[in-house]
């Protein structure tokens, strides 16, 4: 039997959350009138109507809008955005067929005409600075095909990328190694190692991208311990600059256009995950005196 709080539970450790949108460039703006021939949803245009006409009775309204409602053809109606508020805290209002206007707060809104620096300087300069001080952070970038989640990540497709148009990877990685380098030269740090893997998951499947040997002995062990190998650093790459990443990445590009070559369906259904990994060994030291003068006592401790 074990006494009530002599093995209290550790308390939790927040998560922090942050969902951003960027559009882009085409029409978004400011919010525009709605098109007379849009399809809202029926209780949307009965509250509409009765707002316009007060004098109208709640069945008199049911009547108007049931009229209209059956000359209009909602199905053929094509979901569109009404209108984008940038900025922290921004929002975008959409219309849809069957749900009729929505609007979406999130953390930040990027316009059409944001830049990389915008995007890093929001949502990947505060990962970048958790990661550096050791804590896990992740960037997960989603949307549909053609949305710009590659330009988002790496820039555009021409190499050498120029450094106003890179993408969060790479702006992220220039970070991290400038503040490696600092506490490589800091003697307050015993050591401090840079690992980077670059691995495509389809499936249950994982593949390093990295090199052309598959990850595990057969294909029941990659699909059983494949994240193993990679959470584990086994498919990792040690990099101490830009141009030993930029070169790691370009291979990896290479055996992924070379993997959705040979099938095409991997390339929309196939996840690119780019994994860095620190380590760091802090020097503690403390001085002890005594008559005959001062000693540095030094020990490693490990973040």
């Amino acid at each position: 039997c074990t006494a009530p709080g002599l093995f209290p539970e550790p308390p939790p450790r927040p998560i922090r959350l942050q969902a951003c949108v960027r559009f882009r460039p085409g029409k978004h703006g400011p919010l525009q009138e709605i098109n007379p021939n849009t399809a809202l949803p029926f209780h949307q245009r009965l509250a509409i109507l009765k707002a316009e006409k007060p004098e109208l009775t709640h069945a008199e309204a049911m009547k108007t809008v049931c009229a209209d409602q059956a000359e209009s053809d909602a199905a053929n109606l094509p979901a569109q955005i009404l209108g984008v508020t940038p900025g922290p805290n921004g929002s975008a209002l959409t219309m849809s067929p069957g749900t009729g206007l929505r609007s979406f707060t999130l953390d930040h809104v990027f316009s059409a005409d944001a830049s990389q620096a915008d995007v890093f300087e929001t949502t990947g300069l505060p990962c970048a600075w958790d990661f550096v001080n050791g804590t896990n952070t992740a960037i997960i970038s989603y949307g549909q095909t053609g949305s710009g989640k590659t330009h988002t990540l790496f820039g555009p497709p021409q190499k050498p990328v120029p450094q106003d148009r890179k993408g969060l990877a790479a702006n992220a990685a220039d970070f991290i190694l400038k503040a490696v380098a600092e506490r490589r030269a800091d003697p307050g740090f015993a050591s401090c190692l840079l690992g980077v893997s670059f691995v495509e998951v389809f499936g249950q499947s994982v593949s390093d991208l990295l090199s052309d040997k598959p990850i595990g002995v057969n294909k029941s062990q990659n699909k059983r311990m494949g994240h193993r190998f990679v959470l584990s650093g086994r498919v990792e790459h040690q990099i101490a600059s830009s141009p030993e990443l930029d070169l790691l990445l370009k291979q990896g590009e290479e055996r992924k256009r070379q993997a959705a070559t040979l099938m095409n369906e991997r390339s929309s259904r196939a996840h690119t995950l780019l994994v860095f990994r620190l380590r760091q060994k802090r020097a503690a030291g403390r001085l002890l005196g005594d008559a005959g003068g001062a000693a540095d006592d030094t020990e490693e401790e490990e973040e």
